[in-house]
């Protein structure tokens, strides 16, 4: 009897691990599939990630035909890669990435293709997560809508219709000022003012703590009342306009200054030499000659965050209907059913 059990016992414990072996299998072999699964997919998502930072596809031109890639006319299908201009004349036209972002030009419009957009010139209206910028400023976003305008005189403006968007002052080098104090002061002062100029500093310096004035005072308390009117010289150095001088955060201020937040239904305008105005709020006719206007009209396709805009104008203007009617939705294409198949 006791063999007998004994010899279940084992039986058990065997099928046991064979069990267990054989679930170990499954799991190894599940995870390396898994794995060479990934190493096939890592290249091609690897180049789906460069295709849309280097390159935007024409998608619709309506309105003319004067769209251009280095000035070479342009058609739908058609791409502009990195560092290449765009540029529109009597028509408007609409681009696209492969991540889905869209951006349209008005017409007379001029923009490069870049780590940003830069827009030369015209009006720019961006829809998903790209930057653009100008000569003077950058607008960082992570998916949103947003408008450049650039006129013929540089004045630039930022208009938000949804999402956030961060408006950052491009830093300019200024050799100016070097140029113009080195010049005249090294003209004038180089060959014989220099050394004078240094030797007369010091004793002018050196004057004021020499006379043995203030052992005096400390003996008679009543001089030195009356001698700071006479020493007011001597009083200039002494009253430090460093304290005053603390207006050290102003250019911390203008630090600041030069980032501004705008959120949907804001605009901000610069100008020329790139000062950034004030935020403003826009008003429901302003947004709506906007959604009425050359950037909406005439296109085939609606944006495809249509509805966050529309989201966002209700917000503003509750009880206003929104101006862009629903388009009609697009019709599936039916798929032929393969016979033998059960679909």
């Amino acid at each position: 009897m006791k063999a007998k059990k004994l010899s279940t016992q084992q039986s058990e414990s065997k099928q046991a691990k064979s069990t267990w072996l054989s679930k170990l299998r499954q799991r190894l072999l599940f995870f390396f599939i898994g794995v060479c699964f990934v190493s096939l997919l890592a290249p091609q998502l690897a180049s789906v990630v460069a295709q849309d930072v280097n390159q935007a596809r024409v998608k619709e031109v309506i309105d003319g035909n004067q769209v251009y890639i280095q000035e070479r006319q342009a058609n739908v299908n058609d791409v502009a890669q990195y560092n290449e201009s765009v540029r529109t004349g009597n028509a408007k036209a609409e681009l696209g990435f492969n991540t889905g972002a869209v951006f349209r030009l008005s017409q007379n419009s001029a923009l490069t293709v870049g780590q940003c957009l830069r827009l030369d010139s015209g009006v720019l209206l961006v829809n998903g997560p790209v930057n653009a910028c100008t000569s003077s400023i950058t607008a960082g976003v992570q998916g949103t809508t947003y408008v450049i305008e650039v006129d013929d005189k540089g004045n630039q403006k930022v208009t938000v219709l949804e999402g956030e968007v961060v408006v950052k002052k491009t830093k300019k080098t200024t050799p100016s000022n070097t140029n113009p104090t080195p010049k005249p002061g090294t003209t004038s002062t180089d060959p014989t003012s220099k050394p004078s100029t240094t030797k007369q500093i010091r004793p002018t310096q050196q004057t004021p703590p020499k006379p043995p004035s203030f052992p005096d005072p400390n003996t008679q308390p009543t001089k030195p009342l009356t001698d700071p009117s006479q020493s007011s010289s001597d009083s200039k150095p002494v009253l430090e306009v460093k304290p005053q001088t603390s207006p050290s955060p102003s250019p911390s201020s203008s630090d600041t200054s030069d980032t501004v937040v705008l959120k949907s239904g804001q605009k901000l305008e610069v100008d020329a030499q790139g000062a950034l105005g004030i935020i403003q709020k826009l008003t429901q006719g302003e947004f709506e000659g906007l959604l009425g206007g050359n950037l909406f009209k005439g296109f085939t396709d609606q944006l495809p965050s249509i509805d966050k805009i529309r989201s966002s104008f209700e917000g503003l203007f509750p009880g206003v209907s929104f101006p862009i009617p629903n388009l009609p939705s697009i019709p599936r294409i039916p798929t032929p059913s393969i016979p033998g198949l059960p679909f």
